[in-house]
């Protein structure tokens, strides 16, 4: 375990057997810098707590995920970076609270769960996957220029219960490329929410097809004049 500051792992090959159901490392109020290291074979990469706004949180730059079933499990409130890593399994980032910067990873597979806060999903390529960017509860990203064009026409992006993700407005465009994959968002309750400026295949986007909304007077807004889906 990591506490406190001034700590580094850098240039590790971290191994927990899956059936321990453990991470290769915790952060517990720490700003340890966290890079260049391997997370293989095991349940869980790293877990991160934080219970303020103030607290401590790493920075996770440059490592490669190949865990069973979490990355990066964190609930830090403070600032984070997740940058530059390498993502190939499972629930690759779950974001349970806080707000950290995901930005320029890969996911080979795996997804981002974001069950709360305000989180920057930023410049990174999903490479393949089924879904891979589940906004729920009451989890309200930013979501800018990542790459979701190699998924064909798999859920890019899921929305449920009350998420209200920013994918993108008319004075700050997304720029997501999303080619053929789909906008998937299912409210418990009505929402509008905003997805303009990004790259469709083909443009405009088909309603009903690549965004798909509910319940009844839900929206999801996509074009700059406030074109929207239903």
């Amino acid at each position: 375990m990591a506490t406190g500051s001034g700590a580094s792992l850098i240039g590790f090959m971290l191994q927990v057997p899956s059936s321990l159901a453990n991470y290769g490392l915790y952060a517990q109020e720490s700003s340890i810098t966290i890079k260049s290291n391997t997370f293989a074979a095991g349940y869980g990469g790293v877990y991160v707590e934080g219970g303020s706004p103030t607290s401590l949180c790493p920075s996770i730059t440059d490592n490669v995920f190949q865990t069973s079933s979490y990355g990066v499990y964190q609930w830090c409130q403070g600032k984070m970076t997740i940058d530059s890593n390498v993502f190939k399994s499972g629930f690759a980032v779950d974001n349970a609270a806080g707000s950290p910067t995901v930005s320029n990873n890969t996911f080979q597979n795996g997804m981002i769960l974001l069950q709360h806060g305000s989180p920057l999903i930023a410049g990174n390529t999903f490479t393949s996957g089924s879904l891979v960017l589940r906004c729920q509860f009451d989890s309200s990203p930013k979501v800018r220029g990542n790459d979701f064009s190699a998924l064909g026409t798999n859920v890019a992006v899921k929305v449920t219960a009350n998420a209200t993700p920013d994918l993108g407005t008319a004075a700050d465009p997304g720029n997501n490329k999303m080619g053929s994959s789909v906008i998937d968002a299912a409210w418990t309750v009505p929402h509008i929410v905003s997805a303009v400026g990004n790259n469709w295949t083909p443009s405009p986007p088909v309603c009903g097809v690549q965004i798909l909304v509910s319940p009844a007077n839900s929206k999801v807004v996509w074009g700059a004049s406030g074109e929207a889906c239903p």
